[in-house]
């Protein structure tokens, strides 16, 4: 448990580490004057839309300018996000419990920020905006507008007003034919980024209007990889056993094939990762060791115990990119792997002066699977390759209740990423 309990704080604060990275990526800003400047954007997490970022005029520069929104009128960061710079009225009402507001309070302010871009060059144009919350804005000939999504208290039941369903279709006043299919739409439409920007498009489409959408980064990425490596392994006995806690294991070579799927979050960065994993391991343990035949008589048993163990193991980890660029990431991560076990080889061997040669075959009744903690570190380079190293520190594949067998096994692996 003490194990366990330090790489769950080791994970924590890898976790707390990679929040705060970020990287380099090309981009162009627009200042106050209207210049165009070309250079590289310390481009963060951001969940939530920027209030500064640090500009470098190339990718490997130490020298930067911190550019508030007061300084930039518009920046695009190439492949990820387009920002422009608005004046916007915001609404602040919290729309999360415990915090919901009765519907008659109001908490407006008027703020300068940066939107960022998902439709534009239309007659409608569609923003977002992140704080605590999502704003939507919908800009027209007479400027910005929030589309309007409230929850509230009313008495003690939980309200939620979908104002935007309104503001939407008053946008096609006077187009003809109306679209009922349309409008069917813009009702069942959450306030969400994928269904605002289809009923905008739709909307523009019904005005005889064109327009650029910036497509946003997938929210999930996916990624195939499988690999080949090897490793050490040695075995370990704990608890009370004649014969085996007489014993002196030796480690041997482990061989490891894999395959797998990384799964992360487009817009972090991918700095927390989930991998589904399958893995092959094969290995051939060897104890030796001496005792006594029996209490009364000084002869010694030497005995040898042999064990082919191959196991088929799928597992799920949770890896943090803690260090990462656009040209390497560096990780660390824990999971859990379930083998599944065949033992080509469960063999115990004595000789004595006294009972010659023996030879038992399937001597330990061994689990056909068992679970195991696995930590990893890894280095990943131009998303394509990666250098893993796996170890496999907690679990047991004897199941004896007064003593056990315990692998500990160190593999380093090759991986190519499709």
């Amino acid at each position: 448990m003490k194990r366990i309990a330090f790489f769950l704080v080791l994970l924590a604060s890898i976790s707390f580490h990679a929040r705060a990275q970020s990287v380099r990526e090309k981009a162009l800003i627009v200042n106050n004057a209207g210049d165009t400047l070309h250079g590289w954007i310390a481009y963060k997490n951001w969940r939530t839309n920027p209030v500064r970022f640090d500009f470098f005029p190339d990718s490997v520069s130490k020298n930067s300018i911190t550019y508030q929104v007061a300084d930039i009128r518009f920046f695009d960061i190439t492949g990820h996000d387009q920002y422009i710079r608005a004046i916007i009225s915001k609404d602040n009402r919290p729309v999360e419990l415990p915090d919901l507001l009765p519907p008659s309070q109001q908490l407006l302010s008027t703020d300068t920020v940066w939107l960022r871009r998902l439709l534009y060059d239309g007659k409608v144009e569609l923003y977002l905006f992140t704080d605590f919350k999502n704003h939507f804005y919908i800009h027209t000939d007479r400027g910005y507008a929030e589309l309007d999504y409230r929850v509230s208290f009313r008495g003690s039941n939980m309200s939620i007003e979908k104002g935007y369903i309104k503001q939407l279709k008053m946008l096609l006043e006077g187009t003809q034919p109306l679209s009922l299919e349309l409008l069917n739409e813009i009702d069942k439409a959450r306030y969400r980024e994928p269904d605002l920007v289809k009923v905008v498009k739709k909307i523009n489409e019904a005005l005889g209007s064109s327009y650029v959408e910036r497509k946003s980064r997938s929210k999930v990425l996916t990624s195939f990889f499988t690999g080949v490596g090897g490793g050490y392994s040695s075995l370990g006995f704990s608890g009370y056993n004649p014969i085996f806690e007489n014993m002196e294991f030796s480690g041997s070579f482990a061989a490891f094939a894999t395959a797998g799927l990384d799964i992360s979050a487009a817009r972090n960065l991918q700095d927390l990762v989930f991998r589904l994993e399958l893995a092959y391991t094969s290995i051939h343990y060897k104890g030796f060791g001496e005792h006594q035949t029996f209490i009364a008589n000084p002869d010694r048993v030497k005995a040898t115990y042999e064990l082919k163990q191959t196991n088929i193991a799928p597992s799920i980890a949770i890896i943090y990119n803690f260090l990462r660029n656009d040209k390497r990431k560096v990780y660390a991560g824990a999971g859990m792997a379930y083998h599944f076990a065949f033992y080509d080889t469960n063999r115990y061997f004595t000789s004595s002066p006294l009972l010659g040669e023996k030879t038992q075959d399937n001597y330990l009744t061994l689990p056909k699977s068992w679970m195991g903690l696995q930590v990893k570190l890894g280095y990943k380079i131009a998303d394509k390759w990666e250098i893993g190293l796996n170890g496999q520190l907690l679990g047991t594949f004897t199941n004896y209740v007064n003593w056990s067998l315990k692998p500990n096994t160190y593999t380093a692996q090759l991986r190519y990423f499709f």
